[in-house]
Order: C-alpha cells, then structure tokens, then sequence
C-alpha cells in the first residue's frame, strides 16, 4: 500500500510538500540571522571597550600629594651689630654679625687727644656709669683733629655701642698697627678724644648701656 503524500499549494502557485522551506527563505533567513549577530557583536564589543577606556583611565591618574607647610621660626631679636667688608679684587660684600659681650669684661682707653684738661678722666667716668667700668687714660702722642673709636677684633659691636653713645659720626675702626698713642697693650677698645668731645662742657649722657 503505497503512502499518501499531501501537497500544498506555494506562493507561485506550485505544489510543495508541506514542512520544507524554499530554499531562497532560507538563506534570506541566514542574512538576517548574521545581520542580527554582528549588530549584536558590535554593541557588546563596544560596551567592552568602554569598560576597559574607563578602567585605564582609573588606574593611571595620580592626585598630586598636598602641599606640605614647613613651619618657621621667628628668632627673638639679640644685641648685635653687623659688620660689613668689601673685597676688592671681587667687588663682594660680606656681612659678619658680633655679638655684644659685656661692658665689665672690656678694657676700654680714654685718649685726650686735646688741650683740654682732664677730658680723658671724665669721659672714663661717664663710660664706667653705663658698664665699662675697667677703663684707663692717656694722652695721645699728637694733637688730634676729630674724636675716634678704635677696636680689636671681636670687640666690634662693643665699639659700635660706644660710638653711638658718644653720638658720633665716624663708625667704629679696627685698631691698626699703629694707634695714636704710646702703648695699647691689653686694651680692647680705644677712644681718642678729639675737640668736637674735649670742648664739651659735659660729656654725654647715655640714654641706655653701650
């Protein structure tokens, strides 16, 4: 007995056995198909690509460290004076500050360098009321135009102090080799007594020490 097949009709209007699809659907479906999977592949690899973008950028920025604040400290004045030298050969100045050591450990030489009598003594006298209370007078070996305050080294600043309160107008100088006077052995500092100091008829009063 023979199986009975049954047909149906197609869209041209032919016969077809029923289950089976033309083969031009078929591969219209295939191109679908692919179509669909590559839009599909696209979005995802996109997605990936921006997760990995996102990640490195994630990964290599740096934040800069905060500014570190180096705290300073502010020195409490001291009695002092600056010394400054020039070089000549170079042109540069150097500063040196001194400190101020105290008046009873300086020896201090009053020189009348006048025909005034007695200055040197009361100039002495004056300098020992404001410390210096280790002083000596002399006379100087020639008449002296102008009063002047001579130093050895590491008295600076103590010179400097006398200078300003005998209020004059030349700064303080190093000692030399030759001092307008016989003898300056264990003398710190020297003050030589000019007429603008011998003619006064006081010496001058000190507002504070030297």
């Amino acid at each position: 007995m023979s199986r009975r097949e049954e047909y149906e009709d197609d869209d041209h209007g032919g016969r077809r056995r029923p289950g089976r699809a033309l083969p031009g659907l078929q591969v219209g479906r295939a191109v679908i198909l692919i179509v669909v999977g590559f839009i599909i592949g696209v979005i995802v690899l996109g997605k990936t690509n921006s997760v990995v973008l996102t990640s490195s950028t994630s990964t290599t920025s740096t934040s800069l460290p905060p500014t570190s604040v180096i705290p300073t400290t502010t020195r409490a004045p001291s009695e002092t004076t600056s010394v400054h030298s020039s070089s000549g050969s170079t042109g540069r100045t150097t500063s040196t500050t001194i400190a101020l050591k105290p008046a009873s450990q300086v020896v201090v030489m009053v020189a009348n360098g006048t025909t005034v009598p007695a200055a040197a003594a009361r100039y002495a006298t004056e300098l020992g009321t404001t410390g210096y209370s280790d002083t000596k007078i002399a006379d100087t070996t020639s008449p002296q135009s102008a009063s002047a305050v001579y130093y050895i080294s590491g008295y600076e600043a103590n010179a400097g102090a006398i200078v300003s309160f005998l209020r004059l107008k030349q700064s303080a100088q190093p000692m030399g080799s030759a001092p307008p006077v016989s003898s300056v052995q264990g003398v710190d500092i020297l003050v030589v007594l000019g007429p603008d100091l011998a003619s006064s008829t006081t010496a001058t009063s000190a507002t504070s020490s030297p």
